[in-house]
């Protein structure tokens, strides 16, 4: 399967160098717009860049010898983040680790959150994921996810489903075909207890897993 990491706008820390470059590795790297600014702290090169480059301020010069540049214009109907997505998906991209430094902007943020749903939709046979050095949040429709050597995270699943039938293993509070309205609170801050959890929904939701500080 071809892997992708794509690095969008934040601050990133140096501190978090060692932990972003390890989602580098045998990833196919993509600098969304201001996300090269990765790129330029830990001296890495994208294979990628996209956008309209409206944040990402002085075009680096020569680039164009190592990295393939797609732009945009300022004035469209997508964001830099939804055409780089669906650029991955057409070159046959399946694994896509979305890499989000910091919560930002708060529309922004959710809007990549609620993207990620309709990413799923379109293209079901993706893994996609929102990332950062804090949290994961990954998408599920009619779906499961395996949480592997992740004992001690935090963990929380929002339905986005009027209801979802959810059943989880391997948590602090397990349950089996539970219901869960949109709204409801039930779902959220769970705790993995096993070596291996698993989240089951019957429906569309997003799950939130918090790392252990």
């Amino acid at each position: 399967m071809i892997s992708y990491t794509l690095f969008i706008q934040g601050k990133y820390k140096k501190s978090d160098l060692p932990f972003y470059k390890k989602l580098c590795e045998r990833k196919v790297l993509v600098a969304v717009d201001g996300g090269y600014r990765f790129f330029k702290l830990s001296g890495m090169v994208p294979n990628i860049l996209i956008g309209d480059f409206d944040s990402i301020g002085r075009f680096p010069v020569g680039l164009e010898k190592q990295t393939t540049v797609i732009t945009y214009p300022t004035k469209k109907d997508s964001t830099d983040l939804q055409l780089a997505i669906e650029h991955c998906c057409s070159l046959g991209g399946r694994i896509i680790n979305i890499v989000s430094p910091e919560f930002g902007e708060p529309d922004h943020y959710l809007g990549n959150a609620m993207l990620m749903i309709r990413m799923k939709q379109k293209y079901p046979i993706i893994q996609v994921r929102l990332i950062s050095r804090a949290y994961e949040i990954i998408p599920l429709i009619d779906d499961k996810a395996l949480f592997r050597d992740a004992v001690g995270s935090k963990l929380s699943v929002l339905p986005l489903s009027e209801k979802i039938t959810l059943s989880l293993q391997g948590v602090a509070y397990g349950s089996h075909d539970l219901s869960v309205g949109l709204g409801e609170t039930i779902s959220l801050r769970n705790e993995i207890t096993a070596k291996c959890a698993k989240v089951e929904v019957v429906g569309k939701a997003l799950v939130v897993r918090q790392f252990p500080v």
